[in-house]
């Protein structure tokens, strides 16, 4: 009976010393058969509590983004990515199992268990974390004590839009991370590497660019009064779509249907239905180009192309009116042909003003 007694005692004194020592099974970090792993976490670890009173740097860097789709209707672009964030948490134990050759994968249910920056994402609409056989996450932690903590994620992000440029807009949708509730001097955010899928990967429209680079010169905080300046980490996503196929439907052939209402002019006086014909002919088909450009457009607003044809519609309008008044003085031939000439003089120097200062703006 004694000797069970004792058996029992020692029993109780190993159990109670494993748990002094590493915590529960996951606290220590042992693996299947029990084994210690590379990372320990302390027994009187607070998980609530910051590594730092001050001064947490938070490290955010995005490898491989792919812009997968572009909603001009609802403002918004989804974006595919490795999602890293970064942090150094020195309360960590590091155990003789731990390499000292840079990040070492350890288990991913690490991350239940330590403090996490409460990251927040700007302008956010959904974060959706890639499956497989599980979700695609991982976490590492170096001989420094810095914690890795990488998904495999989808994003979509509202992204304020302007097509005013139509078909030479370029949209400039900016990806920000920071802190919910801590401001940078409690945590702050720093932009680390950034990477981007080439051209063949893409799964946009060939007639879409995307370039992404990073914001080293832009915005790094963002002033909520009471609360202080939060830092925020970001870069920018530059959405382009390629304009060639716009201006060989609409820009050339009505730049070509101007330029024939002007040639009426060369039409002596007397042929009022030739003419006629060089100005309404065109007109119906600038009118028929600009009804079917309205479709295209992702925007009520008015556009740039808008812009080109109602001047172009216009510059018709005009040699109408020129028509007109000519059938008014028809008895003066010498006149109408003053005029003509002028007109002609004036409305072709106009046009070729108007393109050069119309290529001027869409350029800028």
């Amino acid at each position: 009976m004694k000797w069970k007694h004792s058996f029992f005692l020692s029993f109780l004194l190993a159990f109670i010393l494993q748990e002094v020592l590493c915590g529960s099974d996951f606290k220590c970090e042992k693996d299947a058969e029990g084994n210690r792993k590379a990372v320990c976490i302390p027994r009187n670890y607070n998980s609530f509590q910051h590594p730092k009173d001050v001064g947490n740097k938070v490290g955010v860097s995005m490898s491989y983004i792919k812009v997968i789709a572009v909603d001009e209707k609802e403002f918004s672009i989804t974006v595919e990515t490795y999602f890293n964030i970064e942090w150094q948490d020195e309360r960590l134990e590091l155990t003789k199992h731990h390499s000292n050759d840079g990040l070492m994968p350890v288990d991913g249910h690490l991350v239940k268990y330590i403090w996490k920056p409460n990251v927040f994402i700007y302008d956010l609409n959904s974060f959706e974390v890639v499956e497989v056989l599980g979700k695609m996450s991982g976490v590492w932690v170096d001989e420094k004590k810095n914690v890795l903590y990488s998904q495999a994620v989808r994003l979509k992000l509202f992204c304020q839009m302007d097509f005013g440029r139509f078909p030479f807009d370029v949209q400039r949708c900016k990806i920000r991370v920071g802190s919910y509730s801590y401001n940078d001097k409690k945590m702050s955010f720093t932009q680390k590497d950034i990477g981007i899928n080439t051209r063949e990967a893409s799964p946009l429209p060939p007639g879409i660019d995307v370039v992404v680079f990073r914001d080293d010169k832009g915005e790094t905080n963002l002033d909520y009064g009471a609360l202080g300046n939060f830092s925020i980490a970001g870069c920018w996503v530059h959405v382009s779509r390629d304009s060639s196929s716009y201006v060989t439907s609409f820009y050339f052939p009505t730049a070509i249907l101007v330029l024939v209402s002007l040639m009426s002019f060369l039409v002596p006086a007397e042929e009022h239905l030739c003419r006629l014909f060089l100005l309404v002919l065109p007109l119906l088909m600038v009118t028929y180009l600009q009804r079917s450009a309205t479709f295209l457009v992702p925007s009520s607003g008015l556009t740039a192309l808008d812009i080109w044809m109602l001047s172009s519609i216009a510059f018709i309008l005009i040699a109408m009116i020129e028509q007109a008044g000519i059938l008014m003085m028809i008895q003066d031939k010498s006149k109408i042909k003053r005029v003509d000439k002028v007109s002609l003089i004036t409305l072709s120097l106009a046009f070729m003003t108007f393109i050069a200062v119309y290529v001027a703006a869409v350029s800028l």
